[in-house]
C-alpha cells in the first residue's frame, strides 16, 4: 500500500535537479489523495503515469529528440534512470519502471503522426533493448491504464485547475493568462447582457487584456492560444455556433482546429468542482 503523505520514491529527491516547472503530477494527485488511498502501489503509480501522460499530450512538442527528456521531467526523475536495466524492465524500482513504459508509449503514439508511427522494432533500437515484444507489452499497459483510470485523471485535473482559479487573483497581466485564467475570464465574459455573436470577441478581450484581432490572429503565445480557446469555447457553448461558423468568426481556415481547442478548453470547464471555484473567483470581483 502507498502513503500519499511521504515521498514518491525515487522521485521526490530528484525533484529539485530536473523538474523545473512548478506543477507536477503529484501536485494533481494530492488533490484527490483520498480518492487514491488504499491502492496498490502498482495501481498508483499506473494512475501516476497515466496523469503524466496527460500532461504532455496537453502541452504537445513531442519529439524523437526531447520525448526521455520530457518524460523525466514530469516523472521527477533523471533521464539516466529511464534507461535502468534495460533488459530487465520489470526489476526497475518505481517510478522508473512505469515512467520507462510510459518513454516507450510515447515513441510509438504520442511523439509521432499516424503517418509516421514508429514500428516497436524501431523504437526497440532506439531504447537499446533487443527484444521489441517488451515495448509492445508496456504500450498495451499503459493504453490500457489510461482507460481504466481515466476518472481518476479526470478528477485531478478538475481539482488542480479549481484551486488554481480560487486564488487566482482578478486582475493580471495579459501576458500572464493561463487557462486557468482564461477559463474564469471567458465566464465572465459570457455573463455580460451584451454577450451576443457580434460582440463576443470584444468582451473576451476586454476580460482578458488581449485584443480582438490578436485572439483571431495567428499569435502562438501561450496566453494568447488561452484566449482564442476560451474564444472557441464561448462560441460554441453560449451562441450554439457550429464549429465551421467559429472557423469563419475567428478566420481559421481549418474547423479542426477550433475542434481541438474547444476540447481542451471544454475538457477542464466541465467539472462541478471547477464550477464552484469560477463562483469563488466571481465573488472576488463584486
Amino acid at each position: 500500500m502507498i502513503t500519499l503523505n511521504a515521498p514518491i520514491a525515487g522521485g521526490e529527491r530528484h525533484l529539485d535537479e530536473c523538474h523545473e516547472v512548478a506543477r507536477s503530477a503529484d501536485s494533481y494527485l494530492q488533490g484527490i489523495a483520498a480518492d487514491l488511498q488504499g491502492m496498490k502501489t502498482e495501481e498508483y503509480h499506473l494512475v501516476r503515469v497515466s496523469v503524466i501522460k496527460r500532461m504532455l499530450e496537453d502541452e504537445g512538442g513531442l519529439t524523437q529528440e526531447n520525448i526521455p527528456d520530457r518524460v523525466a521531467e514530469k516523472g521527477g526523475v533523471t533521464k539516466k534512470g529511464l534507461y535502468k536495466n534495460r533488459q530487465a524492465l520489470d526489476r526497475c524500482p518505481e517510478p522508473y519502471y512505469s515512467l520507462g513504459m510510459l518513454m516507450y508509449y510515447a515513441y510509438r503514439v504520442l511523439g509521432t503522426s499516424p503517418l509516421t508511427t514508429l514500428s516497436y522494432s524501431k523504437i526497440a533500437k532506439i531504447v537499446g533493448r533487443k527484444d521489441h515484444t517488451t515495448i509492445m507489452d508496456a504500450c498495451t499497459v499503459i493504453g490500457r491504464a489510461a482507460r481504466e483510470y481515466h476518472s481518476y485523471v479526470k478528477k485531478a485535473f478538475e481539482v488542480d485547475t479549481a484551486r488554481l482559479i480560487a486564488h487566482a487573483p482578478v486582475r493580471t497581466d495579459p501576458e500572464g493568462l493561463t487557462l486557468v485564467g482564461a477559463i474564469a475570464r471567458a465566464e465572465v465574459a459570457s455573463m455580460r447582457r451584451n454577450f451576443s455573436f457580434g460582440n463576443a470577441l470584444d468582451l473576451l478581450a476586454e476580460e482578458t487584456g488581449v485584443p480582438a484581432d490578436i485572439i483571431a490572429g495567428r499569435g502562438k503565445q501561450g496566453y494568447i492560444v488561452q484566449a482564442r480557446n476560451a474564444a472557441y469555447y464561448l462560441l460554441r457553448e453560449k451562441l450554439r455556433l457550429s464549429f465551421p461558423m467559429i472557423a469563419a468568426c475567428t478566420k481559421r481556415e481549418d474547423h479542426t482546429t477550433v475542434l481541438k481547442g474547444y476540447r481542451k478548453f471544454s475538457d477542464l470547464k466541465r467539472g462541478t468542482q471547477l464550477e464552484d471555484a469560477v463562483r469563488a473567483y466571481l465573488a472576488q470581483r463584486e
